[in-house]
């Protein structure tokens, strides 16, 4: 899982739990986190900065998306470039005379 810095309690998701972030000058110096029985943690920073992060979006990325019917039948392929989409596209459609394809952008979580 990869993670971004923030300076803001509101991008603290935690169910149950209330974020208190302790600033100074525009630097994050601490975090008070209390759960819904009152009990209370407290992180602080005392000699250099402290980096509070949360869970960063998934990383997108670009795919062609091939789908329809060939000869009644339902398909849905993904492909990394859109030349090959087109290609198989093309394929599929001087082959089987009933066919019904569509070649559309999508996007889709990068491979880790």
């Amino acid at each position: 899982m990869k993670f971004k810095s923030t300076k803001k309690a509101s991008d603290i998701i935690l169910e149950g739990v209330t974020v208190e972030l302790d600033m100074v000058d525009n630097a994050v110096k601490g975090v008070i986190l209390t759960d819904a029985k009152g009990n209370t943690v407290r992180v602080i920073e005392r000699t250099y900065n402290l980096y509070v992060e949360v869970p960063a979006p998934p990383e997108m990325v670009k795919r062609w998306k091939l789908s329809g019917h060939v000869l009644d039948l339902p398909l849905e392929k993904v492909f990394e470039h859109e030349y090959e989409a087109i290609e198989e596209k093309s394929r599929l459609e001087g082959d089987a005379a009933r066919s019904k394809l569509n070649v559309e952008e999508i996007q889709v979580v990068a491979a880790a």
